[in-house]
Protein backbone atom coordinates (compact mmCIF):
# COMPACT_ATOMS: atom_id res chain seq x y z
CA UNK A 1 0.00 0.00 0.00
CA UNK A 2 3.05 2.50 0.48
CA UNK A 3 4.20 1.52 -2.88
CA UNK A 4 1.05 2.55 -4.49
CA UNK A 5 1.55 5.98 -2.62
CA UNK A 6 4.66 6.55 -3.40
CA UNK A 7 3.75 6.36 -7.02
CA UNK A 8 0.31 8.04 -6.82
CA UNK A 9 0.92 9.78 -10.07
CA UNK A 10 -0.85 6.62 -12.11
CA UNK A 11 -4.82 6.74 -12.46
CA UNK A 12 -4.08 2.80 -11.56
CA UNK A 13 -2.06 3.36 -8.38
CA UNK A 14 -4.72 5.11 -7.22
CA UNK A 15 -7.38 2.63 -8.14
CA UNK A 16 -5.50 -0.14 -5.98
CA UNK A 17 -5.42 2.31 -3.11
CA UNK A 18 -9.03 2.70 -3.34
CA UNK A 19 -9.81 -1.03 -3.88
CA UNK A 20 -7.59 -1.78 -0.85
CA UNK A 21 -8.95 0.67 1.11
CA UNK A 22 -12.93 -0.55 0.71
CA UNK A 23 -11.55 -3.98 1.41
CA UNK A 24 -10.07 -3.17 4.61
CA UNK A 25 -13.46 -0.91 5.55
CA UNK A 26 -15.78 -4.21 4.29
CA UNK A 27 -13.44 -6.19 6.47
CA UNK A 28 -13.64 -4.07 9.56
CA UNK A 29 -17.74 -3.87 9.77
CA UNK A 30 -17.72 -7.68 8.83
CA UNK A 31 -15.36 -8.23 11.80
CA UNK A 32 -17.07 -5.49 13.81
CA UNK A 33 -20.87 -7.34 13.20
CA UNK A 34 -19.56 -11.05 14.17
CA UNK A 35 -18.11 -9.99 17.51
CA UNK A 36 -21.45 -7.94 17.99
CA UNK A 37 -23.45 -11.06 17.33
CA UNK A 38 -20.90 -13.12 19.64
CA UNK A 39 -21.22 -11.13 22.18
CA UNK A 40 -24.89 -11.51 22.13
CA UNK A 41 -25.24 -14.77 21.50
CA UNK A 42 -22.62 -15.37 24.72
CA UNK A 43 -24.90 -13.40 27.09
CA UNK A 44 -27.43 -14.88 25.95
CA UNK A 45 -26.18 -18.07 27.01
CA UNK A 46 -24.52 -17.08 30.08
CA UNK A 47 -28.71 -15.57 31.40
CA UNK A 48 -30.04 -19.26 29.88
CA UNK A 49 -27.08 -20.92 32.05
CA UNK A 50 -28.45 -19.03 35.13
CA UNK A 51 -31.71 -19.34 34.76
CA UNK A 52 -31.71 -22.80 34.41
CA UNK A 53 -32.75 -24.89 37.47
Amino acid sequence: MLIAFSNAGDDQDIFVVVIVTAIAILRYFILKRGIARGKYEFERELIYIAQKP
